[in-house]
């Protein structure tokens, strides 16, 4: 039988790496990461938006487990408990709080307000100490609207319950963040109504 000219050369394997040194080192422009505005592909329309919560996950399940704690407050502050029934919002708020770090502050406040609210909607002056406390935390992490939101429903609670040295405590609190966001208008106004709140508790 007539032998072709390429079975007379030993076969080699298709890639034959260097015995000492194993695989050649990937290229480095393989190693680097893409930049942002180089990533023009999206599995879904609006998958990077996504990713904003993702990078900053702590933050996103936060302000969920603020809102919902903010929502439930003040089903009881305003006597909707029954007609809305919130404990789901409750058992979702402290799933998104189970994923929290637990040494993010504001975690361990946000499940001590939702605590503080019974069952049956009932809430105390602690209730309105940890919203307080909650919202102490929200501000410090540069949130300012889930502090304000967190710090008015306190309010509403205390101002309706008649506990009026809370409600100037929460007041005080809502002028000093007011002020240091440039809102001189309203941390005058909320210095008026802490001044009221101490009136009406001496």
């Amino acid at each position: 039988m007539q032998q072709l000219p390429f079975d007379a050369a030993p076969r080699r394997p298709l890639v034959a790496w260097p015995a000492h040194n194993g695989p050649p080192a990937t290229p480095r422009r393989a190693l680097r990461p893409p930049e942002l505005w180089e990533l023009d592909f999206e599995l879904f329309p609006g998958e990077r938006v996504l990713e904003d919560a993702a990078d900053h996950a702590t933050d996103a399940l936060l302000r969920l487990a603020r809102y919902l704690t903010v929502r439930i407050a003040a089903h009881a502050a305003l006597g909707e408990w029954e007609r809305f029934a919130p404990e789901f919002e409750r058992e979702a708020a402290l799933e998104y709080l189970a994923a929290v770090p637990a040494s993010a502050p504001e975690r361990r406040w946000l499940r001590a307000a939702l605590a503080a609210v019974s069952e049956s909607g009932g809430v105390t002056p602690s209730t309105v100490s940890r919203l307080s406390a909650a919202a102490a935390m929200a501000a410090q992490r540069a949130q300012p609207r889930g502090a304000f939101a967190l710090y008015r429903v306190a309010y509403l609670i205390a101002s309706r319950r008649g506990w009026h040295r809370h409600a100037a405590r929460i007041a005080r609190a809502i002028a000093s963040a007011a002020a240091a966001g440039e809102g001189p208008r309203s941390s005058r106004l909320w210095s008026r109504r802490a001044r009221v709140h101490d009136r009406r508790a001496a």
